[in-house]
């Protein structure tokens, strides 16, 4: 027993004793040149290790070097592809002195790495082995080292790191500092794991990631891929595979992308969008296959500012612009999370909102997209179920609605946005039909003096830059036909009633009044803002109305002749005498929100045979009342100035008249 327990002593004694004396054996100079030779085996690239080099033996071999750099490839012009200012690394023994060099750990201080695309599209970042077979590295004194047959990593740190990458073909560069890094990587043909963080463009990302085979990944060839990135912008998961080609980054995997707002990522990376509002919180989901050309999503899930949507996405990267092929079902669509201003509609009191309107958008890519929506909202219009496409090519916007449910009717047409030049101009061509009136045009402007069913056609353009220009350049033709509603506010024929009280001086509309219609028709002439008509035209129960006049939409007013006229009994409606055929035109004018409405004396009177027939007409039902009562009435009475200025000669014709009665 003492015998074996001495054995065991001396034993150990002389493993302790070659320990002891392995950094006399195995110098720093022998093992710098086995890694150095592990490089150029593994990558082809020269290490070059210009600052001095340390060896420790416990607890394993370790070697610290002071400054030292990888080269480029001679295809990029040769130079530095990566230097650091000091790098460790920590060798198992056994493996070493079998001619394996298997690498417990490496950590690397202030690393720079430079990745660059040349004009030609040549890369540096692709490493393969040195040509031939690599030939065991020569000791200083001309003796052969080790021979290494294989390389094996451990636990690898990076502190401090920054990465940047050049793209001369693109013209670009990034730049990523404080690189932090620890990875896990027993060998080249095993799973890399890493995690930390990285500083770009002011913002911390934090984030791991896996990679199966290094090896096969570094050789251009696709292998397992899954990362997970977070920021104060965006968070992110990717799993699936990847390859790094010359031209760029392939992958195939399933995506989850969200970020808080797509302006400031924008912004952060160096693509900033036009101001405005919208374009918020986005989120992505679905199966990407991405090649440097050509991105492409499928069973794509897109929320954008609260609007969810389905279906596919192709993103073309390759022409400038971008493209953009989508197709797409979202469940609402709200526009005015893009409008200036929210979405506040224009003032129904005259005033439209002079905000400028940024179309410097159209520019930044094309698309052809396919959309439908289940509900569409802009300022307080509501559309419901709709399909359209969209075109934006050069700064031309063409949608084509070839569905659009709107307020119980439907919709179809064109309309399309023109900023190639430097005045923006908008054309819309539109039928709508069967449309509920009312609500319609109370969401549009305020106006709620008509009610029915409408037919409405236009094909007008617009020009500027603010809903303001637009109105005030406004050009084209419209027509409208309102089937079977009211006119509300105004019952035509108890102001015409009112004649037995001589209540002519002027009309008001009453929230409880309204003029019953079977159609309600007129086609306009639209300059300027400025739409003309001349065949306005109204049938209703009792009443016949013709008229001619202006809307004025950039002011919002109203200026109207209109010729109502009895086309049967009053009896039953309240009347006591029948005034069937009195014929009285009236003017409407003012702002259409709350336009005044009087009889048109001067009009009348420049018609003598009219006049006489009208005033035939009343006299019949004003036996009772003295002429000179009634063209006191007529003018105003009370000593006042006739309404429509037309003086002592249309006394006198009014007496006239009277008389001849």
């Amino acid at each position: 027993m003492k015998r074996f327990i001495l054995f065991i002593f001396v034993v150990l004694l002389l493993i302790g004793g070659a320990i002891a004396a392995l950094p006399f054996i195995l110098s720093a100079d022998i093992i710098r040149e086995q890694v150095t030779a592990a490089v150029k085996s593994q990558t082809g690239r020269d290490l070059i290790i210009d600052g001095d080099a340390s060896l420790s033996v416990l607890p394993n071999i370790a070697l610290k070097v002071g400054k030292a750099s990888l080269s480029n490839t001679a295809e990029m012009g040769g130079g530095t592809f990566a230097q650091m200012e000091e790098f460790r690394v920590g060798l198992e023994l056994i493996p070493l002195l079998s001619g394996k060099m298997q690498v417990s750990g490496l950590s690397l201080t202030n690393p720079v790495i430079l990745l660059k695309r040349s004009k030609s599209g040549a890369v540096n970042w692709t490493m393969g082995k040195a040509d031939g077979q690599a030939q065991p590295a020569q000791q200083s004194d001309g003796s052969a080292s080790l021979p290494l047959r294989d390389v094996s990593l451990g636990d690898i740190s990076i502190e401090n790191g920054t990465l940047s990458f050049v793209d001369e073909q693109a013209g670009s560069e990034m730049k990523f500092e404080k690189i932090n890094v620890n990875l896990s990587l027993p060998n080249l043909e095993s799973v890399l794991e890493a995690n930390g963080s990285v500083t770009w463009n002011s913002n911390v990302i934090e984030g791991n990631f896996s990679l199966k085979s290094p090896s096969t990944f570094l050789a251009g060839e696709s292998s397992q891929f899954s990362i997970d990135v977070q920021s104060d912008l965006i968070t992110t998961r990717f799993s699936g595979q990847m390859a790094v080609l010359k031209e760029g980054i392939s992958a195939e995997g399933d995506l989850k992308f969200n970020t808080t707002s797509v302006r400031k990522l924008a912004a952060w990376t160096g693509s900033p969008l036009p101001k405005g509002p919208g374009l918020q919180g986005l989120s992505v989901e679905g199966r990407l296959q991405a090649t440097p050309a050509l991105i492409t999503l499928n069973e794509a899930v897109v929320v954008l500012d609260k609007m969810n949507s389905e279906g596919n996405l192709v993103v073309n990267l390759a022409g400038k612009p971008v493209s953009l092929q989508a197709t797409l079902a979202v469940d609402a669509i709200n526009l005015n999370a893009y409008a200036a201003g929210g979405g506040t509609k224009g003032s129904s009191s005259g005033k439209w909102d002079s905000t400028p309107i940024d179309f410097s958008a159209l520019g930044s890519f094309d698309a052809d997209l396919r959309l439908s929506a289940g509900a569409i909202s802009y300022q307080s219009i509501k559309i419901g179920k709709s399909a359209l496409t969209v075109s934006i090519k050069d700064r031309l916007l063409t949608a084509n609605l070839t569905e659009l449910q709107l307020y119980k009717g439907m919709t179809k047409g064109q309309i399309t946005v023109n900023a190639r030049n430097k005045t923006p101009t908008i054309s819309v061509k539109t039928n709508v039909s069967n449309v509920q009136a009312l609500p319609l045009l109370q969401d549009l402007n305020g106006f709620d003096w008509i009610d029915g069913l409408a037919n409405i056609n236009l094909d007008v353009v617009a020009s500027g830059r603010s809903q303001s220009q637009f109105v005030q350049s406004l050009k084209g033709k419209a027509g409208f036909s309102f089937a079977n509603g009211a006119v509300r506010g105004i019952n035509i024929a108890k102001m015409i009633r009112n004649v037995k009280n001589l209540n002519l001086s002027g009309w008001s509309r009453g929230k409880a009044e309204s003029t019953d219609f079977s159609k309600l028709a007129a086609s306009f002439t639209i300059n300027k803002g400025q739409a003309v008509t001349g065949d306005l035209a109204m049938i209703g129960p009792l009443v016949r109305l013709t008229g001619a006049g202006t809307v004025n939409l950039p002011a919002q007013s109203l200026d109207f002749r209109l010729q109502p006229k009895l086309v049967g009994s009053l009896e039953g409606q309240g009347g006591d005498v029948d005034l069937a055929g009195l014929d009285i035109p009236v003017i409407v004018k003012g702002p259409w929100s709350n336009p005044s409405i009087r009889p048109d004396l001067k009009g009348l009177l420049q018609n003598p045979e009219q006049a006489k027939k009208t005033l035939k007409k009343l006299g019949k039902a004003l036996k009772k009342t003295k002429p000179k009562d009634i063209l006191k009435n007529l003018l105003g009475g009370n000593n006042q100035q006739p309404a429509d200025n037309s003086g002592s000669n249309a006394g006198g014709l009014l007496n006239n008249l009277l008389k001849s009665n």
